[in-house]
């Protein structure tokens, strides 16, 4: 996140898959946000002299730029209790099992999946005039 000298300590942003940016400080979660989709990466910028705007864009190369707002969400997150109890033992059988489909699967010649090196995207940008991002 951007820095600012009024404010100390370890700030960032993290977006998840049910579209929501949560602004975290210190560990503790200081805002959230709803967006219309999932980002894949965020900046914070100023955005016609406006600072703290944060720009995010999707997979589908959809670019939003967005500024928090008055009201938080009122996103519950899940409390994790230390009564949760995770064997290590499972974990690492499970996260073996999940390798080895996996590679069989990017080994399997008959799944649509194609890799292409050197692939080209093409980007088109309209000029307006009306935006600018200092």
């Amino acid at each position: 996140m951007q820095s600012d000298s009024s404010s100390s300590g370890v700030r960032y942003i993290i977006s998840t898959h049910s579209h929501t940016l949560f602004i975290v400080q210190d560990g503790h979660i200081r805002w959230a946000a709803h967006v219309d989709s999932i980002p894949v990466q965020v900046e914070v910028c100023t955005v016609q002299g406006i600072r703290g705007m944060i720009c995010t864009l999707s997979e589908t190369g959809s670019l939003q730029c967005c500024y928090l707002g008055t009201e938080p969400v009122s996103t519950s997150i899940p409390a994790i209790t230390s009564g949760t109890m995770i064997n290590i033992q499972d974990a690492e059988q499970q996260l073996s099992k999940l390798n080895k489909e996996i590679k069989q699967a990017m080994n399997d010649p008959t799944l649509v999946i194609k890799r292409k090196a050197n692939a080209q995207v093409i980007i088109q940008i309209e000029n307006t005039n009306q935006f600018s991002v200092n």
